[in-house]
């Protein structure tokens, strides 16, 4: 749906390409499984959090949490995406719940769970001690 929206600005001779509200409102629009965008988060404690879940997709009784890189860079926001699935898992009590990251090019899909295991698994490693994201696990 990305790739239509930038497809549908080139052919209108729009000189520039569509920004993120752009891409995320014809998606909520489009896609039926599609129910919002622009989510905020947040938690008061133990430690804060806050944020913004771009979109959010409920398909066949999986809630995914969606977050919309043009530039194509996932790995710096997938402990971000990752807390905000593990987040929603833990408040509301949802078990089936996925992230995906995407672009125009690419979309990768993956468990909160997972992401922040290795994660902590890398950090243990170089001796870092502290994981704030753990008391969403």
């Amino acid at each position: 749906m990305a790739c239509n929206v930038i497809t549908n600005f080139k052919n209108a001779n729009i000189q520039k390409k569509p920004g993120h509200d752009v891409i995320l409102k014809n998606i909520l629009i489009q896609d039926e499984n599609a129910i919002a965008t622009e989510v905020p988060v947040w938690c008061d404690s133990p430690e804060k959090l806050t944020g913004h879940i771009d979109l959010i997709r409920i398909k066949e009784n999986i809630l995914e949490v969606i977050d919309y890189k043009p530039e194509g860079n996932f790995m710096r926001s997938l402990p971000q995406v990752a807390c905000y699935g593990l987040l929603l898992k833990q408040r509301f009590n949802i078990d089936n719940i996925v992230c995906l990251s995407f672009n125009d090019k690419n979309i990768w899909e993956y468990e909160p769970e997972v992401v922040l295991q290795r994660i902590n698994e890398i950090l243990s490693k170089i001796k870092a001690d502290s994981f704030k994201w753990q008391i969403y696990t």
